[in-house]
């Protein structure tokens, strides 16, 4: 993964928009003793499907992750932002080497929802940081 910033700035409208189809099923169950109350990614979409936006999302975690780094790395050692986004792209990157494809839909389902929500927190602490 590449930690240089990129020289067209990210598309936060389109990779926002991008990840409303995963996070739009993920809410909190409204009965969290049922786990049948919750509408799972795995439900709406097929195995395939799931692969594409995991893969579009790892898209965006690339680009945005040096990004972030980029912009928080030019703020003084110690501002808050900056902290907190420099944590959030090294928990990013751990958790980005750590996921494979999924060898279920249910699995999936859950990575897909990973890296919409990663994309999600990077994309906020890209609007924190650019002026």
């Amino acid at each position: 993964m590449s930690t240089t910033a990129p020289t067209m700035p990210p598309d936060i409208r389109a990779m926002r928009i991008s990840i409303e189809l995963v996070l739009a099923a993920d809410i909190p169950r409204a009965d969290p003793d049922d786990p049948e109350s919750r509408d799972a990614p795995e439900r709406r979409f097929s195995g395939a499907e799931l692969a594409t936006l995991a893969c579009t999302y790892r898209a965006h975690i690339e680009t945005l992750i040096p990004a972030v780094q980029a912009w928080a790395e030019q703020l003084p050692e110690g501002h808050p932002n900056r902290v907190s986004a420099l944590l959030c792209v090294g928990q990013v990157q751990l958790m980005y080497q750590g996921l494979g494809p999924g060898d279920t839909d249910a699995i999936r389902g859950s990575i897909a929802s990973r890296l919409a929500r990663s994309v999600r927190t990077l994309c906020g602490h890209y609007d924190r940081l650019v002026p």
